[in-house]
């Protein structure tokens, strides 16, 4: 009767011994998965900065393009202006290159 009163008091303790383990097993478990949880947030939250200045970055980006999109058609139209001044001025030196040597010609035969 004795041995049987001991072992059940053995299994007690055993039993008492494996629920604590498992309620602290369970406490570790959860203190981490709250570890984790706050690292997962900081890391959203650092994500979210990232690209909020990364979307900003990009307006800037975009906002520069366009000026220098339109400082090079304004440049590409000023070229084009200078083109056509070359030619008329060609043009003209051709109508003058013409003119003198007709009037040495003239000179020439009077």
């Amino acid at each position: 009767m004795y041995v049987c009163a001991f072992i059940i008091y053995v299994y007690t303790c055993m039993y008492s011994i494996i629920i604590h383990c498992m309620c602290l097993s369970s406490y570790f478990v959860l203190d981490l998965l709250s570890q984790q949880l706050s690292q997962s947030e900081e890391t959203v939250a650092k994500m979210k900065q990232l690209l909020v200045k990364t979307k900003k970055e990009l307006g800037e980006g975009q906002r520069r393009e366009e000026g220098l999109r339109a400082a090079l058609n304004d440049l590409r139209t000023q070229l084009e202006e200078e083109r056509q001044g070359s030619e008329q001025s060609k043009l003209e030196l051709a109508q003058f290159t013409a003119r003198a040597q007709t009037m040495k010609e003239q000179v020439g035969v009077a």
